[in-house]
């Protein structure tokens, strides 16, 4: 609370006025932010209890690396191509390795107690 007063009154020092924005003029892509902040918030408080908080974030960071592959390799919003070598892909294929582990890791955990 107190670090969004101050931004508040940050913002206001810096422009002289606080304005909020102008929804009527937002493009149709601002709001998707929102749209899919809301499905984020509901499949992470969906996910917790059955596959834990780690693997939950580990989930949602390999989505987002996979992600930025896709993006940084097909050219999307106008992005320069970035190389993609043996390197990069080993490192996804670890991670994923490694979430796979904690998986099955958190399944025989389930199975052991009952």
């Amino acid at each position: 609370m107190c670090l969004s007063v101050f931004l508040v009154g940050l913002s206001y020092i810096l422009s002289g006025n606080i304005k909020p924005p102008i929804a009527s003029g937002a493009s149709w892509w601002i709001w998707l932010t929102g749209f899919f902040g809301v499905f984020y918030i509901l499949f992470m408080f969906i996910s917790v209890p059955h596959i834990g908080s780690e693997n939950t974030l580990l989930w949602i960071f390999l989505g987002q690396m996979y992600f930025s592959v896709i993006i940084s390799q097909t050219h999307l919003w106008g992005l320069a191509i970035r190389e993609f070598n043996t390197l990069k892909l080993l490192g996804l294929v670890i991670v994923t390795i490694g979430g796979v582990i904690m998986l099955y890791a958190e399944n025989l955990e389930k199975q052991a107690t009952g």
